[in-house]
């Protein structure tokens, strides 16, 4: 035992070392090339600062929202030991930018949304939430190329009130509480760094890293922090078709909590442009994941009669391998993102499931209209299975839209509807969360969709 601790150290200190050797850390490692990260504010999976795969100038906008919220759920259980659902309604004023700017060898690009949240009778959700997804690209010489993103933010609500749903579909999002159970006060920050060299007009190889952190409010509930590190090899085998290799490693640990994880992973993939801004992607590979955690245990009778108690808890060791399977089809173009994706891989949990195998599959659909109208759907279901902890199985499914119309120069209607429900050990969470107001714009563009 004091081995594999030991051995865990290790490789926590060398993932360390490897992060602070890019400096920033990334999402695109899983990634063929043309498939672009997606922002966290999208429901159709579209980049920061981009309509239809084109950038936008920067848009301001804020408004003022009524709000009704059912099945919300705060960190507690009824008598029966069911989950405690409350109702809320109330207010929010939110703010928000986005869009990008291109210079000669760089694009930044940049989604921010900002709230403040206001409810009757019920107070723990109260309080400011933030999103920003921030994204650099630069040319650094003729074959290389440099992009690095920055996303974070904090929220009372489970999976966070401002990331669009779509975001459990992406697998590179380790750092982005999506799968909460509970509404209570998260922080988190994810940086992410990739260098691309080409050598030739075929091949092509990306170093990449990816730092992160996940804080919860309460005590009962576990943060996280993460590293990871990986390389890809790919090669364009025709002006459609792209195939690659990539190795990942990963490393999960937990604060207030006994536990920690350490993944390898390697993947062969596939990339094929079916069409003019529609991308096939296609990945499959496997995890070797070793795990350092503990779980309860009966004691035997003539312990627990000088304890006073019938369980203790045992230190555990466990070797896991699962799939790593990544499906997707991204469609950009003119005014429109669409995305759908199929996916299987591992997550740091959700501050009650701690290192889980993961499975999502989901599609996203954003458009944004010529002069008034802007609109977005999103539905899809995500499951997890934790690979130490003995917990069942955690599923969770979701669906909503929004809408915009511009009915003046510069006011917008917004109406924004999601339902969500999650099933824990044969106990179901139902909630459901409407939003209806009005939002100002310098510009004479309807506001964005999430």
């Amino acid at each position: 035992m004091y081995v594999h601790k030991a051995l865990l150290a290790s490789s926590r200190t060398l993932s360390t070392a490897i992060v602070l050797a890019f400096t920033l850390v990334s999402p695109c490692l899983a990634q063929m090339e043309g498939f672009g990260g997606p922002s966290i504010l999208s429901r159709g999976g579209g980049r920061p600062g981009q309509a239809g795969g084109r950038p936008v100038s920067f848009n301001f906008y804020a408004g003022i929202f009524a709000t009704y919220e059912t099945g919300s759920f705060p960190l507690g259980v009824n008598a029966d030991g069911s989950l405690r659902a409350v109702n809320l309604y109330g207010g929010t004023a939110n703010a928000g930018l986005t869009g990008s700017h291109a210079w000669k060898r760089s694009v930044l690009a940049v989604d921010y949304r900002g709230s403040y949240r206001k409810f009757s009778r019920h107070t723990y959700t109260d309080g400011s939430e933030q999103a920003i997804d921030l994204q650099y690209e630069i040319q650094t010489s003729r074959r290389t190329l440099l992009s690095l993103s920055e996303i974070g933010g904090t929220s009372t609500v489970a999976y966070s009130g401002l990331i669009a749903p779509t975001a459990i579909l992406n697998p590179d999002l380790l750092g982005v509480p999506t799968n909460d159970i509970f509404d209570n006060r998260v922080y988190y920050l994810q940086s992410n760094a990739t260098f691309s060299y080409r050598q030739t007009a075929r091949l092509q190889y990306a170093f990449s890293g990816t730092g992160f952190m996940i804080r919860r409010s309460s005590r009962d509930l576990v943060g996280a922090n993460g590293s990871r590190a990986g390389a890809q090899v790919s090669y364009q085998l025709t002006r459609r078709d792209q195939i690659g290799v990539a190795y990942t490693f990963m490393h999960f640990d937990f604060p207030r909590a006994f536990g920690a994880s350490d993944l390898h992973g390697v993947s062969l993939q596939y990339g094929r442009r079916l069409a003019s801004g529609v991308q096939l992607t296609l990945s499959g590979g496997a995890y070797r994941v070793e795990s350092l955690g503990a779980e309860q245990v009966a004691l035997s009778p003539e312990i627990a009669a000088i304890l006073g108690q019938t369980t203790g808890v045992q230190a555990i060791y466990r070797v896991n391998y699962i799939p790593q399977i990544l499906a997707s089809i991204g469609y950009a173009r003119k005014r429109s993102n669409f995305t759908a994706s199929l996916s299987a891989g591992a997550s740091p949990g959700n501050g009650v499931y701690l290192t889980s195998r993961s499975e999502t599959a989901g599609f996203g659909y954003t458009y944004l209209g010529i002069r008034k109208v802007s609109l977005g759907l999103s539905a899809g279901v995500s499951r997890y299975s934790s690979v130490f902890q003995t917990l069942g199985l955690y599923q969770s499914y979701y669906g909503g839209g929004s809408a915009s119309y511009l009915f003046s120069r510069h006011l917008s209607a917004v109406l924004q509807a999601d339902a969500r429900t999650i099933n824990i050990s044969n106990r179901n969470r139902i909630g459901t969360t409407v939003s209806l107001g009005i939002a100002w714009s310098p510009s004479e563009l309807p506001i964005p969709s999430w």
